[in-house]
């Protein structure tokens, strides 16, 4: 067979929507959905979404759960309500007064903050307890054995020590940078400190004794948190959205992970997101909600990808680990639309039960070969894959001018025609589905049997899965090319 292979991948290098096609490296792609890179090299499809449960009668905010006597409770927030419910159950009210905007477990108690008003705390053999002091907010956490919350001003309000029930408004507090017109929207315990975010700056309240000691000290006077749910925290770091950008702190200082994936507004429906923007982790991923769009980012591979999905997700919550049971790690969430009553769920791993009907598909960059003067021939290609059903393979050429018939213009009006030389904009490829062995998840190599003339080409690869173990996980590995030189360019434009 005449030609020379030529290897393609892996794609170590993931997503890199930033660069021009021709000027991504080999390791990088234009695009990759429903993929992550595993650390092998390879490309795994990823664990499905599934719905929970549906029954509550407005938009579900999952605030976390509580752990009590071996029962770990959902705790979660609807319209003016705050529920709780153990899997499977029925969702009971905690309380009807206010929907509970943050929760934090501290002695044996399940705290929570009202926007507008007092919050509070809930246990399962008390019921819930009102606590007239507690100051409104948005977010909450504990430091030092002390309560701490914000939210809707420049405030950061503490408690008594181990006491989140005392709260002593006239000298417990401290104003951060007031009258900048920004307001705290979070906080984060960071390297046993808290980390203040406001609108778009950001401070930390180091302390030693106690918290009317703190100082104040600005980290960053232009990057803060543009809602709630873009602060988390992946074991020792911190991640935080902000106008359009990701940032990873390090020693206090803002590192931008996301340069290489700048994030894409789609417009396509669902409009009225409730959580059009959000930061939140799947194991060991980072995932970010940018409206229609939902980047990953991977934590150990320091890579991007993206996912599409038709359930609309919201900040996702971990629940406790059960070594007892024999399952993957599940992650729970309400929905980010209007309207969506759901709650989803997605386990860390693939089971014979939970199903979605995904596309997984890739796009490499567009490649010359290093030898862009010249015209080459592609025989065949194909790719080393692991699927369990039909593989479509696209191949498109780069060309300026391609031959184009009277019927493709056909439909066209005069001022939508180009160059006589060039009427058309269409771009010409050739696709080709294999269907992979019935039943056969084990690595194979797929050949695509098309010839085709090319100065500049480029590879999509898609195929489909549930994500159930019958048919999952997908693994992409490389691209096989056999090519060999041919003319120079003869044209002033190729």
């Amino acid at each position: 067979m005449p030609g020379e292979p030529v290897r393609l991948g892996p794609y170590i290098g993931g997503l890199n929507t930033l660069s021009d096609p021709t000027a991504l490296a080999d390791t990088e792609l234009v695009d990759c959905v429903n993929f992550e890179l595993d650390l092998d090299g390879s490309l795994l499809s990823r664990p499905p979404i599934t719905l929970h449960d549906s029954s509550l009668t407005a938009k579900v905010r999952h605030l976390g759960f509580f752990s009590f006597a071996g029962t770990d409770y959902h705790i979660a927030s609807a319209d003016s309500i705050t529920y709780r419910s153990v899997d499977g159950a029925t969702w009971v009210a905690i309380t009807a007064t206010f929907a509970a905007g943050d929760m934090v477990q501290y002695d044996n108690k399940a705290w929570l903050v009202n926007a507008a008003g007092a919050g509070g705390y809930w246990t399962p053999g008390g019921g819930f307890v009102s606590v007239a002091t507690m100051p409104a907010g948005t977010a909450m956490g504990m430091l030092k054995e002390r309560m701490f919350i914000v939210g809707g001003s420049s405030r950061l309000s503490w408690s008594n020590i181990t006491n989140p029930a005392v709260w002593t408004a006239a000298s417990d507090f401290a104003d951060v940078n007031p009258g900048d017109g920004q307001n705290l929207i979070d906080l984060a315990v960071f390297n046993d400190n808290l980390i203040l975010f406001k609108n778009d700056s950001t401070y930390s309240y180091p302390f030693d004794t106690g918290p009317s000691t703190g100082l104040i000290r600005r980290v960053s006077s232009t990057i803060g948190a543009t809602k709630r749910d873009c602060v988390i925290l992946y074991e020792q770091n911190l991640y935080v959205y902000h106008e359009g950008n990701v940032y990873e702190v390090v020693n206090y200082d803002f590192s931008r992970i996301n340069s290489k994936v700048p994030f894409a507004y789609d417009p396509t429906a669902p409009s009225a997101f409730s959580d059009e923007v959000f930061l939140t982790t799947f194991g060991d991923r980072l995932i970010v909600r940018y409206y229609n769009r939902i980047y990953v980012f991977g934590l150990r591979t320091r890579t991007w990808t993206r996912w599409t999905s038709s359930l609309y997700f919201g900040p996702l919550k971990a629940a406790p680990i059960n070594t007892t049971v024999a399952s993957n790690n599940p992650y729970y969430g309400g929905a980010c639309v209007v309207g969506n009553t759901s709650v989803y769920r997605i386990d860390d791993g693939f089971d014979a039960v939970r199903s979605e009907a995904m596309t997984c598909s890739l796009q490499t960059k567009n490649y010359d070969l290093s030898i862009s003067h010249k015209f080459k021939r592609l025989f065949w290609w194909g790719i080393d894959i692991s699927s369990f059903t039909a593989v479509v393979g696209r191949v498109t050429p780069v060309v300026y001018t391609f031959a184009t018939t009277w019927q493709n213009i056909s439909t066209l009006a005069w001022n939508q025609v180009f160059t006589w030389a060039r009427p058309s904009s269409m771009t010409p490829f050739v696709e080709s589905t294999v269907t992979a062995v019935v039943g056969g998840g084990s690595r194979k190599f797929i050949k695509f049997l098309k010839s085709i003339r090319f100065r500049q080409v480029y590879f999509n690869v898609s195929t489909t899965t549930t994500g159930k173990t019958s048919d999952a996980p997908v693994r992409f590995f490389t691209i096989t090319a056999m090519v060999t030189q041919k003319q120079d360019v003869s044209a002033s434009v190729s």
